[in-house]
């Protein structure tokens, strides 16, 4: 089996002598490769070294055009994993939670009002981009309560929010079409996880929930993104600063924050979303 390393290393419980291991839930320890049957869930699951997985299960997501990608899930904590950028929490920077949604289990980062996150190390300058989360709304914050935001260049508000649901409304800057915020034409609800993606790709904006695109902006055609190099992009909180975190803040949780230098397809789209609910479980 090709893709199947992990499984070919074929390790066990070493307190075993043969055989492999059974338990109701994860095991504590970790090492590549392991394999035990889970009761609960009745299925074979393997180590990756950092974390316990479905064998069968998808590991892959997109990653064409991917310049910065910071997974708590994956790392347990705010480092970058794509090309070294430095990261900060500011004003205590959240907290790193576990979740259980479905039969999926995973660590997010939850961050209270007035509490955000920065890449500080860059300012991940693209002529083009998609920006892709793992999300879940907290609280009810004030109009235009910030997701996410390069300041001056691409941006995701909750708008309208109540304590059980927000709309979403983006923003975007080209060096040929000033910045204005648009109706990204849907609703989430507070509590629930969302896996949502916005793209510009010179000539139009999309913006996608859980795989399906629901809103659709005509830009004028052979653009490039403005102000690419200054602002560093921020979760939970505005402003081109390394430090402002009580600037339209927005309470909620994050699994991942992934930026790409290129628009998406719907099928790359699609590819990232079914890895979410697989992942995710959303």
């Amino acid at each position: 089996m090709a893709a199947s390393s992990e499984f070919s290393i074929a390790r066990t419980d070493p307190t075993l002598v043969a055989g492999t291991p059974t338990f109701p839930e994860d095991p504590e320890y970790n090492g590549a490769g392991y394999l035990y049957y889970n009761t609960t869930d009745r299925e074979l699951r393997v180590n990756t070294g950092l974390k316990w997985k479905n064998l069968k299960e998808k590991t892959t997501f997109n990653t064409l055009g991917l310049v910065a990608n910071v997974d708590w899930n994956l790392n347990q904590n705010n480092t970058e994993t794509i090309n070294g950028y430095g990261t900060s929490g500011l004003n205590g920077g959240g907290s790193l939670q576990s979740a259980t949604n479905g039969t999926a289990q995973f660590s997010y980062q939850e961050f209270p009002t007035n509490q955000a996150f920065v890449i500080d190390g860059n300012t991940v300058g693209t002529d083009f981009v998609s920006v892709d989360i793992l999300y879940k709304a907290s609280g009810q914050p004030g109009d235009y309560a910030i997701i996410y935001n390069k300041e001056n260049c691409w941006e995701l508000s909750r708008r309208n929010n109540t304590s059980t649901t927000s709309d979403l409304w983006w923003a975007l800057w080209a060096n040929n079409q000033s910045w204005f915020w648009d109706d990204a034409q849907c609703t989430i609800n507070v509590g629930e996880w969302y896996h949502l993606v916005l793209t510009y790709d010179g000539n139009t904006v999309k913006f996608y929930k859980n795989g399906q695109q629901t809103d659709s902006y005509t830009y004028p055609s052979g653009g490039i993104l403005a102000n690419q190099n200054s602002c560093y992009p921020k979760l939970a909180s505005r402003s081109c600063d390394t430090t402002t975190s009580t600037s339209y803040p927005c309470p909620g949780g994050y699994a991942y924050f992934r930026i790409y230098s290129i628009a998406m397809t719907p099928t790359m789209i699609q590819q990232n979303y079914q890895y979410a609910k697989s992942k995710y479980g959303i």
